[in-house]
């Protein structure tokens, strides 16, 4: 059953995970409304910070046990190029900035992960995020949060719409 945030708990939510491991992926399902194996698939190749767009064309699948990136949306409405809202936008490029940073001090073998926007900035050093940590790590984080309960990451989604309709933006 869909359920969706109200701005309030929209707000809540972002603050309670701005510190938080999750917080990009979280941000990225409430402002554009990307499924999460978009999400965790999304490469900065896919993202043009100059024009403010981002094109999806990838997701992540659990393959024999692994996340593995295809070209095989699930359908052909999905892929799709979205204008980045301007506090996305900035986000994105100071979360770039901070990948560089982070990349120039670890071992070249994990120089691959940055490719990709989702990567484990608090725990891990540039380990990719697994579909599976979000399952998990999303539930863990709503129930610090007392004035947010029965929501799951895939909601965010519906939030995202449910917003951008009550904003007076078409279903289209």
């Amino acid at each position: 059953i869909a359920n969706w945030l109200d701005a309030e708990q929209i707000r809540l939510l972002l603050t309670t995970a701005s510190k938080h491991w999750l917080f990009t992926p979280i941000f990225i399902a409430v402002t554009l409304g990307l499924r999460r194996s978009e999400i965790i698939a999304l490469r900065w190749s896919n993202i043009n910070l100059k024009k403010g767009i981002v094109s999806v064309k990838e997701k992540a699948l659990k393959i024999d046990g692994q996340d593995k990136v295809v070209k095989k949306l699930k359908s052909q409405s999905s892929y799709r190029t979205l204008v980045l809202p301007d506090v996305l936008l900035h986000f994105l490029c100071e979360l770039k900035n901070a990948q560089e940073k982070l990349k120039e001090s670890l071992p070249k073998e994990l120089h691959q992960n940055f490719k990709y926007v989702c990567l484990d900035m608090k725990r891990k050093k540039g380990a990719r995020l697994k579909l599976e940590q979000v399952s998990k790590g999303f539930p863990r984080l709503i129930g610090k949060i007392t004035d947010i309960e029965n929501i799951r990451f895939h909601d965010l989604r519906h939030t995202c719409a449910t917003f951008l309709l009550h904003n007076g933006c078409t279903m289209r």
